[in-house]
């Protein structure tokens, strides 16, 4: 998939997630619409953007980037990581606490056979 096809799969599914948290049965409790003006697009057009991220006609700067995946409470690198199971992975680390996040990494090097920098 290209880059651009991966960020709009990501952006759709994290609103997904945001309107289920939210308690929403459907990505439509949260509009396109509200994502846009909480990122900070204007009302006026903030529904046609951010339906044009998720179609992948439209690539947003990095600092749109940014406020849509602080908005949608995701790291930023999930909206840009092609593996499933690794964008997975990132949103499961997220979710944890900063110790938690630590006691993972220090798992995951471990694992990988890979030493921390000292």
């Amino acid at each position: 998939m290209a880059p651009i096809g991966i960020f709009a799969k990501r952006l759709k599914e994290a609103r997904l997630r945001k309107a289920q948290k939210l308690g929403y049965p459907t990505a439509r409790g949260y509009s396109q619409e509200r994502l846009g003006i909480e990122a900070g697009v204007e009302e006026e057009s903030a529904s046609a953007r951010i339906n044009q991220y998720e179609k992948g006609t439209r690539v947003p700067d990095l600092g749109m980037a940014a406020r849509l995946a602080d908005v949608l409470e995701v790291p930023m690198a999930f909206l840009f990581c092609a593996d499933d199971r690794l964008a997975n992975l990132l949103l499961a680390a997220h979710a944890l606490t900063p110790a938690q996040q630590q006691n993972l990494l220090q798992n995951a090097l471990h694992m990988a056979g890979l030493n921390p920098p000292q």
